[in-house]
């Protein structure tokens, strides 16, 4: 058998967060340092970048990559944290979208 590899290919896998106090902040910053070193490999350049959940929303118009890893945390009694509103909603409608689907 014989058999081509691909090309070599970069990928970016992107780190969301919404936090109140910061933690979550800082765990998404730990995580999104620490992939490129833990996962890229001679054929495969892994990078990785860290944003807010709402601001996803906002700047980049959900342009989902392959893998997105999401570290969040509720505020109150299960509250969206701050930058994390319109994230919540989106979430939200995507689930009324799917009970009314399954109908």
């Amino acid at each position: 058998f014989f058999f081509v590899l691909p090309e070599k290919m970069d990928e970016e896998i992107l780190v969301l967060y919404g936090s109140q106090t910061g933690s979550s902040e800082e765990a998404a910053i730990q995580i999104s340092d620490g992939i490129p070193s833990k996962l890229s490999c001679d054929e495969k350049k892994i990078t990785s970048r860290h944003m807010q959940l709402d601001d996803f929303i906002q700047r980049e118009d959900c342009k989902w990559p392959r893998l997105v890893v999401i570290v969040s945390s509720s505020y109150g009694v299960g509250a969206a944290p701050m930058g994390c509103y319109i994230f919540r909603q989106f979430c939200d409608e995507l689930i009324e979208q799917n009970r009314e689907n399954s109908l």
